[in-house]
């Protein structure tokens, strides 16, 4: 087993090599499959101290931007780089339409999202036709 301290960049390429890294790599959130719940991601910032507002980036799964300041906390070793986020990525939360959740807690979905509330209480998204899709 190596001794010496990797990089993120480095333990990430070794284990997709096959190669022993120092420690196994983390990955949270570098890809929608491995998103983490706005509400839970909300709960575990409070217990960490870290009072910012969340930002959604999947809207569909209400999956939460993780933060640097969270990635760094918890040595999370990977990071999204989907294309079509990249602007909502450099945003502010508060460029972002706040949102509360079946939760309770206060969301920042991206800006130009559509959404609608139906009368049962339900939420549906809107494509740029105006037509329900999820």
């Amino acid at each position: 087993m190596p001794t010496e301290r990797l990089t993120s960049r480095e333990r990430v390429r070794r284990a997709i090599n096959h190669q022993q890294p120092d420690r196994i790599p983390i990955d949270l959130g570098s890809m929608r499959a491995s998103g983490i719940s706005a509400t839970v991601y909300q709960k575990l910032k409070q217990r960490m101290g870290l009072n910012t507002p969340t930002k959604i980036l999947d809207t569909m799964q209400l999956l939460a931007e993780v933060e640097p300041q969270f990635l760094d906390h918890y040595h999370i070793d990977v990071v999204p780089l989907e294309g079509s986020l990249a602007a909502w990525n450099g945003m502010p939360a508060e460029a972002g339409q706040k949102w509360r959740l079946f939760s309770g807690i206060d969301a920042y979905i991206e800006p130009k999202a559509r959404r609608r509330i139906e009368p049962d209480g339900s939420w549906v998204l809107l494509d740029a036709a105006g037509e329900v899709f999820a």
